[in-house]
């Protein structure tokens, strides 16, 4: 009956062994699939990465195309300062052929006439450059409301990169677990042999 019971404990013990060498497996295949899944996530960061690069060419190409509209706005201010001076100088020459010639008092207020329509176009392009100096007002707001949401980005990069590291440190970890677990096992199959040869021998 010693004997019986003995052979019943070994295979029940052989039979645990198994059953952990089952659920070691699993445990190796669940380490491979975090793995993988892992190297998953660190493409997706790699690519978010890369959508960050491009974001920041596109805001310098931005930057770009607000420093040259800048300078069209200021070229348009000097060329409407020259034509407000062409206007005075025009101004004071009329005047002058009114006192000289009475006879071309006609033809001076047709001058005049032109003269204001000059100067009410002179108006409306003040007018217009204040508002494309408006407009250039509104893209650098819109501008730097980009360069917020850029570094916003970067920092949500940067923290999945540090979320990425932890699992990768998670992932070692339990793969040390599971080849610990397999000495483990190694060494119950050797003790269990050892209790088989022993029962044999009784």
């Amino acid at each position: 009956m010693t004997r019986i019971s003995l052979v019943l404990r070994t295979e029940t013990l052989v039979l645990s062994v198994e059953t952990l060498v089952l659920s070691t497996e699993t445990l190796v295949l669940s380490a491979e699939t975090l793995a993988l899944s892992v190297e998953t996530l660190v493409l997706s960061v790699e690519t978010l990465v890369l959508s960050v690069e491009t974001l920041a060419l596109s805001t310098e190409t931005l930057v770009l195309s607000v420093e040259t509209l800048v300078l069209s706005v200021e070229t348009l201010v000097l060329s409407a300062e020259t034509l407000v001076l062409s206007v005075e100088t025009l101004v004071l020459s009329m005047e002058t052929v009114v006192l000289s010639v009475e006879t071309l008092v006609l033809r001076t207020d047709t001058l005049v006439l032109s003269t204001e329509t000059l100067v009410l176009s002179t108006e409306t392009l003040v007018l217009s450059t204040e508002t494309l100096v408006l407009s250039v007002d509104t893209l650098v707001l819109s501008m730097e409301t980009l360069v917020l949401r850029t570094d916003t980005l970067v920092l949500s990069a940067e923290t999945l990169v540090l979320s990425a590291e932890t699992l990768v440190l998670s992932a070692e970890t339990l793969v040390l677990s599971a080849e610990t677990v397999v000495l483990s096992t190694e060494t119950l199959v050797l003790s269990t042999e050892t209790l088989v040869l022993s029962t044999e021998t009784l």
